[in-house]
């Protein structure tokens, strides 16, 4: 699946995975069906269904929310977002601004 990941997006780096979701669990993202049963994430719903979206097959756990963190070199926290429901979106800009300055350093 990872692999899938990386080859559909043309990544040129390593995609690490976390099979057992120890890393998930000690980061402290969401997971379970009250992240899924927000109002929110109906809202999130249709937004992407207006948007043409439409959910095809699951891939790995169904109840896992999202999210990103960045660490630099030192292992200090650059960057975190964490999903609090279903549908939520990353501030992309904000990810690659980060990104982009720890490529700079």
């Amino acid at each position: 699946m990872a692999a899938a990941f990386r080859d559909e997006h043309s990544l040129q780096w390593a995609v690490l995975t976390d099979p057992d979701g120890a890393v998930f669990r000690a980061a402290g993202m969401r997971r379970g069906l009250r992240s899924l049963l927000r109002l929110r994430a109906v809202g999130n719903g249709l937004r992407a269904l207006r948007g043409g979206h439409r959910q095809s097959a699951v891939q790995g756990d169904p109840w896992q929310q999202g999210g990103a963190l960045v660490f630099r070199a030192t292992g200090a926290l650059a960057y975190e977002a964490r999903d609090l429901g279903a549908g939520d979106l990353l501030d992309l800009d904000a990810l690659r601004t980060v990104l982009s300055e720890l490529g700079d350093a």
